[in-house]
């Protein structure tokens, strides 16, 4: 007999022909209707259960979060945004200046062109780009990618400047040309230096 915390098992080793087993009986004498005999057991096994008998049953509901899982996620996620964001606020600052940079040079050749066939400049800062939409040099008023303007003047809201412009020895632009020339806003409403390093 082999006994357990949960269990009394009986079990026929050898079984001779011609003898009476008794081991059913003894069974049900220690364990009372409690004896069971499993159907995957062999032969005069038998499972002796007690009302005192714990039944280990697994729960099949899921648990909650709790607050520390919940706590760790929340601070990978935030540092992924920490690490990410500013990976895309890069990248859209530089598409910005690729984007102004092309648009400057189109631009000035445009200007160029009707000063050859004109013999002045198109009245920019006053009447903005008419003259160069009305004489066929653009299709409609062009706006600033880094502030989302086509308008002139030195505010943060304007998107473009023309006036007498040079270049000094930081390749940035500065005051006291002799020509005029087309030049981008900022967000801030200073000048863009597209000659730049850091414009």
């Amino acid at each position: 007999m082999q006994t357990g915390p949960e269990f009394v098992l009986f079990r026929e080793v050898v079984r001779l022909p011609g003898v009476v087993d008794d081991r059913q009986a003894r069974a049900k004498s220690l364990c009372g209707p409690f004896a069971v005999q499993p159907p995957e057991r062999l032969p005069f096994q038998f499972v002796c259960m007690t009302e005192s008998t714990p039944m280990n049953i697994r729960s099949t509901a899921r648990k909650a979060f709790t607050l520390i899982e919940i706590l760790i996620v929340v601070v990978i996620l935030g540092i992924l945004a920490a690490v990410v964001i500013p990976q895309f606020t890069n990248a859209a600052d530089e598409a910005n200046n690729a984007g102004v940079r092309t648009q400057l040079q189109t631009l000035r050749s445009q200007i160029e062109l009707y000063r050859a066939e004109n013999g002045q400049d198109p009245d920019l800062a006053s009447t903005g780009w008419s003259d160069m939409i009305n004489g066929g040099y653009l299709p409609g008023p062009p706006k600033n990618p880094i502030t989302g303007s086509s308008t002139f003047g030195t505010g943060a809201t304007d998107g473009w400047r023309f006036a007498a412009y040079t270049i000094d020895g930081s390749n940035n632009w500065s005051a006291g040309g002799t020509n005029f020339v087309l030049v981008a806003n900022k967000a801030d409403g200073t000048i863009y230096n597209d000659y730049a390093d850091t414009p």
